[in-house]
Parts: structure tokens; sequence; C-alpha cells
């Protein structure tokens, strides 16, 4: 378990293609579900979790899945929504966490997401 200091310390992602914190993942937001997208494909911590921000280029709804099952289809009526050019930062938690899947609202677009502690 993390103190607090570390709970809230944020930090300064790296460059693209570090292979580390910071690096940059795209996917693409849809008419249809795209689902059991890996939150980190480079991999996660082994343990706890780690703060990871989101940034839509559309309005989109998300919804997170384990690791181990797949993620059921995001949906426009019951799913977290995220809005156009808006970052937003989660704990994500690993298995918990681990997958998720994303759906547009009207336009398609590209969803952007880092771990973005230290």
């Amino acid at each position: 378990m993390q103190g607090l200091q570390q709970a809230i310390m944020r930090r300064p992602p790296r460059g693209n293609g570090t292979g580390e914190r910071g690096e940059n993942f795209t996917t693409p937001i849809v008419a249809a579900s795209t689902t059991n997208v890996a939150v980190l494909p480079t991999g996660a911590p082994t343990s706890g979790g780690c703060w990871v921000t989101f940034k839509a280029t559309v309005d989109c709804f998300i919804r997170w899945g384990r690791a181990a099952s797949p993620t059921v289809a995001a949906a426009t009526t019951s799913d977290y929504p995220l809005t156009a050019d808006q970052e937003e930062e989660f704990w994500i938690t690993f298995p918990d966490d681990a997958n998720f899947s994303v759906i547009r609202e009207t336009a398609d677009g590209t969803l952007n997401r880092f771990r973005s502690d230290g």
C-alpha cells in the first residue's frame, strides 16, 4: 500500500517509445464497441496499480474489465462518459481494471492514454 504522498504524486510522462511510464497508447473509437483493449499494452505494475491518463478526441463511453475475462462491449446508455479533449486520470488496479471497451457517441475518433505516475 502506498502512503498518501505517493498516492497523490503525479510525475511528468516520459517520451513516446521508451517502453516505460509515459508511453502513449491509442485506440480507435468507432460505432461498434472496441473490446478487450489492454490499458497498458507493454505491461502493468506487478502489484497494486498506477495512475493512467485518458484523453479522447470525441465524446465516448468506456467500460473497464478484468484481464482474465473478456470485457463486455461498452454502451452509450450505461457506461462512463469521457468528454472530447478533456484529460481524465484514473487509478487503475491490476488485474481488475486491466482491459477496457470503448464506443463513440456520434463520430469516430481516438482514445489516447499513458501511465502518468512516477
